[in-house]
């Protein structure tokens, strides 16, 4: 460490190990004394949703991501007597690794669910009806912008349920390469 070359023979926390090494001795800037970077240990970060698009800009030290996203489920529905059946379909999943730049930033569409015989959840969600519930939103990562065609990875929302009186169905699952009947 120090010799301004990373060793690329070795995996990572095998000794004699180098995740950066810039050759100087300040130990508080990107690279460390010990050659690993500085404040970019491999962490979870979590988005929730909001409602509302959300960022993240890459550190300087990341040159790659893994990405989870979840779709929102479907709405519930009301069943004879005004009773409150939680049947929308599941919101699908997808998973990815994605090259980043420093400083690149990523749009963050966390989708929301669906409302009990009316609005669709916060990103893409269908409308429902009066028994028929608003789908789920659908979750995604943009790059580039926050447009549609910006989505690097996405997850489709689960459909609102639709169990009425009598019993219609529930909603289908968002998830998978289809998504699945109702």
């Amino acid at each position: 460490c120090g010799d301004t070359v990373v060793r690329t023979d070795l995996q990572a926390g095998a000794p004699g190990y180098e995740a950066c090494d810039d050759g100087n001795q300040v130990d508080d800037d990107v690279c460390n004394n010990q050659c690993r970077f500085n404040d970019c240990e491999p962490t979870v970060r979590t988005f929730d949703h909001t409602g509302a698009v959300q960022s993240f800009v890459v550190p300087e030290c990341a040159r790659s991501l893994r990405l989870e996203v979840w779709g929102a489920q479907g709405g519930p529905t009301e069943i004879c007597g005004g009773r409150t059946d939680n049947d929308g379909g599941a919101g699908g999943y997808a998973r990815g690794e994605l090259a980043v730049a420093p400083g690149d930033t990523l749009y963050i569409f966390v989708g929301g669910q669906g409302v009990r015989g009316g609005r669709g959840g916060f990103n893409g969600g269908g409308d429902g009806g009066r028994y028929g519930a608003g789908g789920g939103g659908g979750s995604d990562v943009r790059v580039g912008g926050q447009g549609l065609g910006d989505r690097v990875l996405v997850a489709g929302g689960g459909g609102g349920g639709n169990t009425g009186c009598p019993n219609h169905g529930t909603g289908g699952a968002g998830g998978g390469e289809n998504g699945a009947n109702g």
